[in-house]
């Protein structure tokens, strides 16, 4: 039977009286050790973001958690806020709906189970934050509830393994990072298992849910949260206007129309603009296809790379013409040397204009566009000095620079060959 505390009146003593160390949720979760029960102040305690489930609150889990409180204050026979100390911040492990409520009640202090990190084990070299996501996923795995689910393990597998440059397709790394997760004591049938180890060693080339959310119909939960940084008609504190669009199946055209549309409307306006594109495939190759429409749009969608992270996933300008200038790193390089060129020619204004005069911009020059041309921004050059007594006599010098920009790659073909045992390959 439930014994309650007032949360003003809880002591350590208290929680001491009803538990023993065989009510630690994460007694064989070899990644942390127990340390001590305390009373923490609720502001100290920061919830965290476990890599699977968000810091989304489920409001009829905190409400219930509410009433509870309310009607007598801390159960004894609970587990305190379980934490760790990371450079001196007290951050939860599990608790976020307690927390949430806690926080709603205005209750300042509440019991804590403070753990330590383990140095010893195989898998201690893990960064902090990426032990905590294991232990979170473990406790809601172990607690004889149905709280994790098969994506939670995935989500929350996958993230480790990039926070910690670990390879992910390496199937006896992610068992056993599923096996600190406590997968086998949330799923006793192999099927269920075989399942998840497939769907991560298998994870495709990046993520396809671009939120911290990761279950089905969050995306819109997701933009409509008031601290969401993202969502029509918002501008943050730069006057930077924040949009949301989500790529629909049919109509991956039009909702590159109307990326356009926005940034020609920022443009005209003289405001910055921010867009998140949520796709709505399930597969990293539908993410692909929603991408290469982007693409096609003059739209440089972000890609997320297991192994690489961010990356801006394209190199095109809103140039409509098909020329060497609708790609960014041409219209770099003609910013750049128009930036370097003008800075040296100022040194000859209001000299002679005479023969000494155009021999020494072509010395400054020259070495300019050499030097763009072994760093690979170009392939060639020539620099023109037009002399003519008109353009002498109107205290004029012209100039005219050719140049063969460097092509950037965007695209490898491999063509692979299966020969015969006794074909050589002299003869290809």
């Amino acid at each position: 039977m439930a014994r309650k505390v007032r949360f003003e009146n809880l002591t350590v003593e208290d929680v001491k009286s009803k538990l023993d160390k065989f009510d630690d949720p994460l007694l064989d979760f070899p990644l942390l050790k127990f340390v001590r029960f305390s009373i923490e102040y609720l502001k100290h305690l920061f919830a965290t973001d476990n890599g699977c489930r968000g810091v989304k609150q489920e409001k009829g889990n905190v409400h219930a958690l509410n009433a509870s409180f309310n009607a007598g204050g801390w159960d004894l026979l609970k587990w305190p806020f379980p934490f760790i100390v990371v450079e001196t911040i007290k951050k939860l492990i599990d608790r976020r709906h307690s927390h949430a409520a806690a926080h709603q009640l205005a209750i300042s202090k509440v019991p804590g189970a403070e753990y330590a990190l383990v140095k010893d084990h195989k898998y201690s070299f893990l960064k902090p934050e990426s032990i905590l996501t294991i232990a979170g996923v473990y406790i809601n795995a172990t607690d004889g509830t149905t709280n994790a689910v098969q994506d939670h393990f995935i989500f929350a597998c996958v993230r480790v393994c990039q926070e910690n440059k670990l390879d992910h397709t390496n199937i006896k790394i992610v068992r056993e990072i599923l096996s600190l997760m406590g997968i086998e004591k949330r799923y006793n049938y192999i099927g269920a298992i075989t399942t998840i180890e497939n769907s991560i060693v298998k994870w495709g080339e990046e993520p396809t849910r671009m939120t911290e959310n990761s279950t089905e119909g969050e995306v819109q939960d997701y933009v409509k949260k008031p601290d969401n940084p993202f969502g029509d008609n918002k501008t943050d504190k730069n006057g930077t206007k924040l949009l949301t669009m989500v790529a629909d199946t049919n109509f991956n055209k039009r909702y590159a129309w109307d990326l356009l549309r926005h940034l020609w409307e920022a443009e005209a306006g003289s405001y910055g603009i921010k867009i998140l594109v949520q796709s709505r495939k399930g597969t990293a190759l539908g993410v692909k296809t929603d991408r290469d429409d982007l693409y096609e749009g003059r739209i440089n969608p972000i890609a997320t790379f297991a192994s690489e992270g961010v990356k801006i996933w394209g190199n095109k300008t809103l140039q409509e013409a098909d020329t060497a200038l609708n790609r960014i790193n041409v219209r770099r390089l003609l910013l750049q040397a128009r930036k370097l060129i003008s800075a040296v020619s100022l040194r000859l204004l209001f000299e002679q204009n005479d023969d000494v005069v155009r021999n020494q911009f072509l010395a400054l020059v020259n070495p300019i566009l050499d030097n763009i041309r072994k760093e690979r921004g170009l392939t060639d050059f020539r620099v023109q000095l037009d002399n003519s007594p008109e353009l002498v006599d109107q205290n004029t010098l012209v100039g005219r620079i050719f140049i063969k920009p460097t092509r950037a790659l965007e695209f490898i073909c491999v063509e692979f060959n299966v020969m015969n045992t006794g074909a050589s390959f002299d003869d290809i």
